[in-house]
Formats: C-alpha cells, sequence, structure tokens
C-alpha cells in the first residue's frame, strides 16, 4: 500500500512539474512523459492484481466451505441410511410400520440391538451432530467429522448384517 501511494505521489509530482514549465516540447519533456507512463502502467498493474487476488480468495473460501458442507451433509446422508436400515430391522422383528419411522422408536431400537456392539453415546452424539447440522447449521473440525463418520460407518455396517443374517 505504501508503494501504491508512493506511485502516486511520483504521478501527481510529473504531472505537476510539466504543467509548472509553460514551455512544452515533447522533446526536452520525453523522459518526464515515459516515467509518467511506466508509473501509470504499475498503479494499474497493482488494481489489477488486487482485484483479481479478492476473486481468487472468495473462489477458495467457498471451495472450502463446499468441501466442508459436504462433509457435513455426509453424516446427514449416513443418518438416512441408519434410519433406513433399522426400519428395515425393525419391520424384519415383527415391529408395526408406524412405530419402525418414528424417530424415538428407532433409537430406541438401536439402542437396545446394538448395545453390545456400540457405544450408545456415540450413537446420540450421532443423532445430535446429524440434528445440529440440518436445523443449526453447525459446523464441526475435521476430526470431529471424521469420528461421526466412523462411528456412522459402524453402525450402518452392524445393522446390515443384522439384516442379512
Amino acid at each position: 500500500m505504501i508503494s501504491m501511494v508512493g506511485m502516486v505521489y511520483a504521478v501527481f509530482g510529473i504531472m505537476f512539474y510539466i504543467y509548472q514549465n509553460n514551455t512544452y516540447d515533447i522533446t526536452k519533456d520525453i523522459g518526464l512523459i515515459i516515467a509518467t507512463l511506466g508509473t501509470m502502467m504499475a498503479i494499474i498493474g497493482f488494481i489489477y492484481i488486487q482485484i483479481t487476488n479478492t476473486k481468487n480468495r472468495e473462489i477458495i473460501v467457498r471451495t472450502n466451505m463446499a468441501d466442508n458442507n459436504s462433509s457435513e451433509f455426509e453424516i446427514v446422508r449416513k443418518w438416512r441410511t441408519i434410519e433406513q436400515l433399522s426400519t428395515t430391522l425393525m419391520l424384519k422383528d415383527g415391529i408395526s410400520s408406524d412405530r419402525a419411522k418414528s424417530i424415538n422408536f428407532i433409537v430406541e431400537f438401536l439402542s437396545r440391538q446394538l448395545a453390545n456392539t456400540i457405544n450408545i453415546l456415540d450413537l446420540k452424539e450421532l443423532l445430535i451432530a446429524r440434528n445440529n447440522i440440518v436445523h443449526k447449521g453447525k459446523t464441526f473440525s475435521k476430526s470431529e467429522l471424521e469420528e461421526k463418520l466412523l462411528v456412522a460407518n459402524k453402525i450402518i455396517i452392524e445393522l446390515e448384517k443384522r439384516i442379512h443374517s
């Protein structure tokens, strides 16, 4: 920014010098004219770079947000799969269709069915994370997302085993 201000002062100084010297002779003032043009080109280049860097930063920020949102919505997709598999398993076990589609009964069913294979707190934290993403737009760190996705994958694998057995 300091160099930009310096260039602006240089341009105005050169123009003021040319203005004060009433005898304008292009052969004597060609150096000043070239200096003015060079400084103007530097200023234009500086402005151009500032504009393009701002756009690039916005693109990078949008890309990072899209990547983060993609990972977070992967948790939502995994939870939907868990609900579908749980409903299928509940129907297979003879539970009524209305109960099999209720989220409260699904969580209760999963708590009973998977008590020996997964930590129930992990299941509840996964549901809370899903709700925070969907309803509050919450974002999580990469490590938290990976942890939640591992829990979701473990639950899905266990449910698929029980459906196919």
